[in-house]
């Protein structure tokens, strides 16, 4: 007797062989989406960063007046940060001079202390874009300088626990992803 035909046994064998691949494939992927929303974040602070930087260092206008005194910084609490105008010169983040409200996705952010003090409050002042943190006079904290003169954001994804340092120096100005 010839045979020309697979038997249904090795028809649900690779099937079944064909199914294992595929679940192991859409969960690898799923990982790397969570990988990516968290390196995402940390690309898009970084971004705001420097763009709080440039806004500075141009001298750019707030609601078509002149240059805010204080400068402009970025307020950080644990699930968003947001961009702000500092119009009163205190180096600190008041209700109303908010630019813009970032809320990542399923990104959870926190700041480095001082301490005890979490330093949420990091400000560039013109006209060097001089880094301030917490109203410290632009001066480098001591905080800050037992830690090189870095100042520290750590993102961590809600669901998967990963974590990315982004970082700013104080003195430089230079801010990136560890």
């Amino acid at each position: 007797m010839r045979r020309n035909a697979f038997t249904i046994i090795e028809m649900l064998v690779s099937i079944s062989v064909l199914a294992i691949i595929t679940t192991l494939a859409i969960s690898n992927f799923r990982e790397g989406e969570k990988k990516s929303q968290l390196n995402m974040a940390a690309n898009v602070l970084i971004s705001d960063i420097r763009k709080v930087q440039n806004m500075v260092l141009n001298g750019a206008e707030w609601d078509g007046q002149t240059m805010p005194t204080g400068g402009y910084g970025i307020y950080f609490s644990e699930d968003e940060y947001i961009m702000f105008a500092d119009n009163n010169g205190n180096k600190k983040y008041d209700a109303g001079e908010n630019i813009k409200i970032v809320e990542p996705f399923n990104v959870s952010i926190g700041a480095d202390e001082c301490d005890g003090d979490i330093l949420s409050n990091l400000i560039f002042s013109p006209p060097k874009a001089n880094g301030c943190l917490n109203g410290d006079s632009c001066s480098p904290c001591d905080c800050a300088i037992k830690n090189g003169g870095v100042f520290n954001i750590t993102l961590t994804h809600d669901k998967t626990g990963d974590q990315i340092i982004a970082s700013v120096n104080q003195i430089s100005g230079r801010a990136g992803i560890e």
